[in-house]
């Protein structure tokens, strides 16, 4: 059952009149966030233009921009279709990007897929193979922790649906939290009909600036 991954919509008709839109179509928002437990040297820089280039790729441009905040590394902003589009054309650019990303763990990048999206979702993956991680794009989101008994990093890509992303934003911290997102993200039936009954706290609760 393909899910609705727009978060809102935009009908201000001076961005895209009424003319030049098809039944069902307007302007979408989707936030975008980022946090890296332990950024070094240029890698927070490669992160966030990787993440302009990828959102661009899809249609988006950015809307608002929060101040990030510095210690670990949180920043979120927001982006707007360039374009009135579908509810149905938001999740098929982002099933893109959750294919792309899966692709390029497995080491299996299409050449048939957009160039300039894989070359972005490379290097966000190249630039943090060395830090723990918690990146989302509309409702698509990319986590990698170190798993301390394994001494390995292990990384999971998944979808939610709106309602287990409007839930999970009741808990900010655990966004900030890559251990804590895996295992959640990790249930069999999260991504399910059955959405998440009740969020875990985080397993390391959050610290600014630590």
């Amino acid at each position: 059952m393909a899910h609705d991954q727009s978060v809102s919509s935009d009908s201000d008709s001076g961005a895209a009149t009424a003319t030049q839109q098809r039944p069902g179509e307007r302007l979408h928002t989707i936030p975008v966030g980022v946090y890296l437990a332990a950024p070094v040297g240029d890698e927070v820089q490669i992160v966030e233009e990787a993440l302009n280039t990828i959102c661009d790729r899809l249609g988006f441009e950015m809307l608002t921009d929060n101040a990030p905040i510095i210690g670990s590394w949180i920043h979120r902003w927001l982006c707007r279709s360039k374009e009135a589009v579908t509810s149905h054309e938001v999740t098929k650019r982002l099933r893109q990007l959750e294919e792309a990303l899966q692709l390029q763990i497995l080491g299996k990048p299409q050449s048939e897929m957009d160039a300039a999206l894989l070359k972005g979702v490379a290097e966000v993956l190249k630039a943090t193979e060395q830090d723990d991680l918690v990146i989302h794009v509309g409702l698509v989101f990319a986590v990698r922790w170190l798993n301390p008994k394994t001494k390995q990093r292990q990384t999971i890509i998944k979808s939610l649906t709106p309602e287990q992303f409007s839930k999970l934003q009741q808990s900010d911290s655990l966004l900030q939290d890559p251990e804590a997102m895996f295992q959640l993200l990790k249930q069999s039936d999260f991504g399910g009909a059955s959405g998440i009954a009740e969020l875990p706290r985080p397993i390391r609760p959050f610290q600014p600036g630590l």
